[in-house]
């Protein structure tokens, strides 16, 4: 079958303006129409989509785009804290797509318990208000967008190898922004029907790992970890190849302080923080 054109724009072409030539990245734009079809090719991976709020950037015209692709009673609505309302979860089940339009940046994730277990399709207890408490899975692919990176109180590798994020960095101005693109173009039955022939044999084990996307997840763990932040933005100001760690738990402690953000930390916790750090950075 062959894509079909509107009036100059294609499906494929539109990628690649959001991709900015990064083949990678337009490969997990496919990849991510390919779940949404079909979760089962990734179970334990969410796509995050993100830009700076500046608009006009096809965030919200790609998340239609994954909507229309699965039909009206195959997506459901849900946002990173409200996996962790089990009511509005339990409204979720059974659903191909979650998707979490328009996340609040400020907000702050205290826990992420659920959305880790509907990522990967583990069992989950749901205890909703005034009914039965009952366990289920879900087989779900995950999209959520945002106006810039979450916070979240879980900065383990348990949470963050679970993310993948696409940055929307291509802004169009109003004479290239094209109001048919979002309103008729992506809920055409011949795009859609094209889309469909290409994602429905896609075979892959792994969704693409990118550099943006490893870059995006790097600052998301230092924004979200107060030792990773510490390690980013301070050790290599001490000059010395020797650092204990009892000198480096009372910089870190007096730094963070400095910057009004004090931390109850115990030693012993930043030491098996700091680490691992420290190793990818040479120091032993």
């Amino acid at each position: 079958a062959q894509e079909p054109n509107f009036k100059g724009w294609s499906l494929s072409e539109w990628f690649k303006d959001i991709a900015e030539n990064d083949k990678d990245k337009e490969t997990l734009l496919w990849q991510s129409l390919a779940c949404s079809i079909n979760p089962n090719l990734t179970p334990d991976v969410a796509i995050f989509l993100v830009d700076n709020g500046q608009g006009r950037t096809g965030k919200s015209t790609f998340e239609r785009l994954l909507e229309n692709l699965v039909g009206i009673d195959n997506h459901a609505p849900l946002k990173l804290k409200e996996f962790e309302n089990d009511f509005k979860l339990a409204n979720a089940q059974g659903v191909k797509l979650i998707i979490g339009d328009d996340n609040n940046p400020n907000d702050y994730n205290k826990t992420s318990e659920n959305f880790k277990r509907v990522a990967t399709g583990e069992t989950i207890l749901i205890n909703p208000k005034s009914l039965p408490l009952f366990s289920t899975q879900f087989n779900c692919f995950i999209v959520q967008s945002m106006n810039g990176l979450p916070r979240f109180k879980d900065d383990s590798d348990a949470l963050l190898r679970r993310i993948k994020i696409i940055k929307f960095n291509h802004q169009y101005n109003d004479k290239t922004a094209n109001k048919d693109i979002k309103e008729k173009y992506i809920k055409d039955k011949r795009l859609l029907e094209w889309i469909l022939s290409k994602v429905i044999i896609m075979d892959f084990d792994f969704m693409i790992d990118t550099k943006e996307s490893r870059q995006e997840i790097q600052e998301l763990k230092i924004a979200n970890d107060p030792v990773a932040y510490y390690v980013n933005e301070h050790i290599d100001d001490l000059k010395s190849q020797r650092l204990p760690i009892v000198f480096l738990f009372k910089h870190f402690q007096a730094t963070s302080d400095y910057e009004n953000n004090p931390q109850k930390m115990k030693q012993q916790t930043f030491t098996r923080r700091i680490k691992p750090l420290l190793e990818a950075k040479g120091y032993t």
